[in-house]
């Protein structure tokens, strides 16, 4: 029973200073995580001056930012909306939803940034090129939105 009691003091601990370090709030609920946002957009000049490892990269991180966004763009187009501002009620099977939506997804994007990582080397440099400037373009227009 001791022993039990010293987990359960220990676990509480660190979800103490867990929450601490972050404000004392716990993280919003979100379906699109706010480091969806792209720091930086290119032109074709930057791209074709880089090497195609650091092209594999940038197609990377647009591809993911896609993954993020997109489905979710009818509810709000901002990364990082809590499920208020999507319009959703914050109710248990909602907040499930969430949790699995997140779960899966962050799934996905580790197997597809494990594929990329093997095949987009293989990619032609020009199609590479084509391809992030399209995936910006798009993110672009949702911002716009």
């Amino acid at each position: 029973m001791k022993k039990l009691l010293t987990i359960i003091s220990v676990c509480a601990l660190f979800s103490t200073y867990s929450y601490g370090q972050k404000g004392g709030a716990a993280p919003a609920q979100t379906y699109v995580s706010a480091t969806a946002k792209l720091e930086k957009y290119f032109t074709e000049e930057e791209l074709n001056k880089l090497g195609k490892l650091e092209l594999t990269q940038i197609y990377m991180s647009r591809v993911v930012a896609l993954v993020e966004i997109m489905p979710y763009i009818a509810l709000h187009p901002k990364p990082g909306a809590s499920l208020e501002e999507m319009g959703i009620r914050k109710s248990e099977g909602n907040l499930k939803h969430v949790e699995n939506a997140n779960k899966n997804k962050s799934a996905y994007i580790t197997a597809m940034k494990v594929t990329l990582e093997d095949v987009i080397p293989y990619a032609d440099k020009v199609n590479m090129i084509k391809c992030i400037l399209f995936y910006e373009d798009i993110i672009k227009k949702t911002e716009a939105l």
